[in-house]
């Protein structure tokens, strides 16, 4: 019987270690400047799952919380698909995300797709290094003489 009790202590304190290092890994990514909540899907067909994450934009890679604790860092190298711009989603298609909720479809070197949502205050933020090429109606560079 001591030996039951020995075990079961061992386990709650290792289950507490674990949750306490997923709680601190978590509250500190939230904490980095330019981190946003998000919801991720591979691909665009809609019978896929959305999973709720943080991600951060370093340089070019954006950077997602991954694992059953979060406790991973995945990068992705994406650019913006061609012809993708950020687009309204519903909120029963995404949920968590408050009212409003904006997407953007990427596409890694691979050929990965991989579709982006987040709140209404992260539009912005959601596009990362590609905020040029995700706003509609900008004027075409204009060319210089002789080039």
């Amino acid at each position: 019987m001591a030996f039951l009790a020995g075990a079961l202590a061992v386990l709650v304190l290792a289950g507490a270690c674990v949750g306490v290092a997923a709680w601190t890994v978590r509250r500190r990514f939230r904490r980095l400047p330019g981190a946003f909540s998000c919801r991720v899907r591979r691909g665009r067909s809609a019978r896929l799952r959305w999973h709720r994450t943080r991600a951060r934009w370093l340089h070019d890679v954006l950077v997602l919380q991954s694992g059953p604790l979060r406790l991973w860092l995945t990068p992705l190298a994406l650019q913006i698909a061609p012809r993708a711009v950020v687009h309204p989603v519903t909120d029963a298609a995404v949920r968590g995300l408050g009212e409003r909720p904006w997407a953007l479809l990427f596409r890694g070197d691979d050929g990965l797709s991989v579709e982006v949502a987040v709140a209404a205050k992260d539009r912005t933020t959601l596009v990362g290094p590609y905020l040029t090429a995700a706003l509609k109606g900008l004027p075409s560079a204009r060319q210089e003489p002789g080039s």
